[in-house]
């Protein structure tokens, strides 16, 4: 069940018995998705379980950030440099990262899920146990990844370089 932003807020205010004899109000913070205040200059910070969905952070300097367990759901990535991160169980669900480089990185147990990926540099990438399905590797270049365990059901290939460095219009 999918709960609106009104709901959660609503949700942030709750009674909480105080030594079991009065009771008062404790305000629960609610954590708003938010561009990371070091951007567009971001490397090598420390994002780990970072909330920035659906914001737009086009031509990024991620290189070598911890990225892990971050949300960027949604995130307008294009032209970034991802290259070298930690993304463990990173969450780029539906992202835009045409022409983003994620050389190096490490993603492993995350989604890429129906994220576009047309021209992003893949080189050496760790996407193990990574969810790809419906994601659009059209002219991507995945030479050298780990993709062992990764799920590419339904994901479009379009001139896209395999691991093996064989290009493909069907698959690797």
């Amino acid at each position: 069940m999918k709960k609106t932003l009104a709901a959660v807020a609503a949700a942030t205010l709750m009674v909480v018995p105080l030594l079991g004899s009065s009771t008062a109000l404790a305000m629960h913070a609610y954590q708003e998705s938010t561009v990371p205040t070091c951007f567009p200059m971001c490397q090598g910070v420390n994002l780990h379980n970072h909330d920035g969905r659906g914001k737009s952070m086009q031509q990024g300097d991620f290189s070598s950030a911890n990225l892990s367990k971050a949300d960027f759901e949604r995130v307008k990535l294009q032209g970034s440099n991802l290259s070298g991160i930690n993304g463990y169980k990173f969450k780029l669900q539906r992202a835009n990262l045409t022409g983003a480089n994620l050389t190096n990185a490490d993603l492993t147990k995350g989604t890429l899920k129906k994220a576009n990926l047309t021209g992003a540099n893949l080189t050496g990438v760790n996407l193990t146990k990574v969810n790809l399905k419906k994601a659009n590797l059209t002219n991507a270049n995945l030479t050298g990844a780990n993709t062992r365990k990764a799920k590419f059901k339904k994901a479009t290939f379009n001139n896209t370089t395999c691991p093996n460095g064989t290009v493909t219009n069907t698959g690797c």
